[in-house]
């Protein structure tokens, strides 16, 4: 298997945790990429988690719609963004893409900081 091959998968396996920390420490630049667009999205699907946890009966007719909403729009960022690395792009996703751009870039187990 080639390097670009194996860059690819680890892009895309990056997607599902606990990988998409292991993607954001690589040395691989699409890597890095994919596993900051997936964290990003592992957060709206932890706020749609916290969504549906609010108690009340009054904001059950608003909190589920929202929390599904939210799951639904996480589950496309997370298809969009495997398939994406699988054929090697750097695509932003819709609505996370350019905070998942900002969150910087983690300097764990010795590697070198580039710029």
């Amino acid at each position: 298997m080639d390097e670009m091959q194996r860059n690819k998968i680890w892009a895309a396996a990056g997607y599902f945790p606990p990988i998409a920390l292991t993607a954001l420490i690589r040395k691989d630049e699409l890597a890095r990429f994919h596993g900051k667009q997936a964290l990003a999205t592992w957060v709206i699907i932890a706020l749609a988690y916290v969504v549906s946890l609010i108690p009340s009966k009054i904001f059950a007719v608003i909190k589920w719609p929202v929390a599904l909403t939210l799951y639904a729009l996480a589950a496309s960022f997370l298809l969009q963004g495997v398939i994406s690395a699988t054929k090697g792009k750097k695509a932003h996703l819709p609505l996370v893409g350019q905070y998942a751009d900002a969150l910087p870039r983690l300097n764990i187990i010795g590697h070198k900081r580039t710029r």
